[in-house]
């Protein structure tokens, strides 16, 4: 699989060197300079990882959505709002002051208060960068002044990149993943279909392996509750699926490895934005991979892991990699289609606030809907 985290962070280097160039040309000129060197640079970046934010952007606009503001912002992406300075304005005091309340009264403040969480506000003058974030529980904007550097430009490619791209929610994340869903359930019935048909040894070994370690696990599950109480989103969105189609203890096997690709990938995701390499995250690169099982191979045998934070043994091919002996065309399908609905998410917003995760988890563990899923997240930790 080509993906080089090495290359990657030095392509970004060369990326950042290249709006260096861009910004020192600016030096002595006028902000719409700056503006437009700066501009012309994140957008060919973005675009070379299939982001392209040439139709989203606006300039000079004068709306906040359907509201009429007075002035006119430099660039609006979606929900980040840009404002340019001229080279190393912000370095008096005086114009730091006075740029961010033009940003925070003029513009910020005029967002609709249910809003307010999804917008950002960056003022950038060549030098010092300010990004400007709602703090639901102070009730007021909060702002981060950072010299300009790789550090700082990743984080506002992230931004960038994320206005295009859907918040980790449970809301969300239940939408898209939950098991009475067209993209999940094609995924469940492939993968369900693929195992009984297979003759493959190592995936027979896999399942007696799990269905022997585990039975104590899953089996209080089948006695507290019925066949039809655990599967019926699925059956009831799927009227050519019959229950006495299925072997009970083999379709959850299936339904616990379909939790297990979602779960590691999400894995993946959020560890890139600690890298600092996205928009280059592994599910782009498997997403568009010509080998789609030597790509999902680099996640499944841990060698992401090992490649980014030097862990053996975090994901080490276990039970739930069994699929991967038997891809086939309907399958790979499935996989794309579950890759393409990861990849709408944006993982910074995963580190909101300190309540995202706490808050993911309970809508998770709170739900009948997610009996099985409880039961998985034992097996899978005790499996990773």
């Amino acid at each position: 699989m080509n993906f080089n985290i090495p290359t990657i962070q030095e392509n970004f280097n060369v990326f950042y060197n290249d709006i260096s160039i861009g910004i020192n040309a600016s030096i002595n000129q006028s902000e719409e300079k700056l503006k437009t060197e700066t501009e012309r640079r994140i957008l060919d970046y973005l675009k070379s990882f299939g982001i392209d934010l040439t139709s989203l952007v606006q300039y000079e606009s004068s709306n906040l959505g359907l509201l009429k503001i007075q002035g006119r912002m430099d660039a609006l992406y979606g929900s980040v709002i840009i404002e340019y300075k001229k080279y190393s304005l912000l370095d008096s005091k005086k114009e730091l002051i006075k740029a961010c309340n033009q940003l925070k009264n003029k513009y910020l403040a005029k967002v609709t208060e249910n809003l307010k969480e999804k917008y950002i506000g960056i003022l950038f003058d060549g030098k010092t960068i300010v990004f400007y974030k709602y703090n639901s529980k102070n009730e007021d904007w909060v702002e981060e002044k950072e010299i300009f550097n790789e550090d700082s430009l990743h984080t506002w490619l992230l931004y960038l990149s994320g206005s295009v791209k859907k918040e980790v929610s449970p809301l969300l994340l239940k939408n898209d993943f939950s098991l009475n869903k067209t993209v999940p359930i094609n995924f469940i019935t492939s993968l369900y279909n693929n195992f009984i048909k297979s003759d493959s040894s190592r995936v027979s070994m896999l399942y007696n392996e799990w269905d022997k370690t585990f039975r104590y696990v899953y089996g209080g599950v089948l006695d507290d509750l019925s066949i039809d109480d655990i599967f019926k989103d699925i059956f009831k969105t799927n009227k050519e699926i019959k229950i006495e189609d299925f072997e009970t203890d083999k379709f959850l096997f299936v339904i616990y490895t379909y939790y297990a690709f979602i779960v590691k990938l999400f894995a993946s995701e959020l560890a890139s934005v600690n890298l600092k390499i996205s928009p280059a995250t592994p599910i782009k690169y498997i997403k568009d991979s010509n080998d789609l099982k030597e790509a999902l191979s680099y996640i499944e045998d841990g060698h992401f892991f090992r490649d980014v934070s030097n862990i053996d043994n975090y994901i080490e091919g276990g039970f739930f990699s069994w699929y991967l002996e038997c891809l086939n065309e309907d399958l790979e399908v499935s996989i794309r289609n579950v890759l393409s609905l990861i990849n709408e998410y944006e993982p910074l917003s995963f580190f909101k606030n300190e309540n995202q995760s706490r808050d993911l988890l309970k809508a998770i563990l709170c739900s009948k809907r997610t009996k099985t899923f409880q039961i998985f997240l034992t097996t899978f930790s005790i499996q990773i």
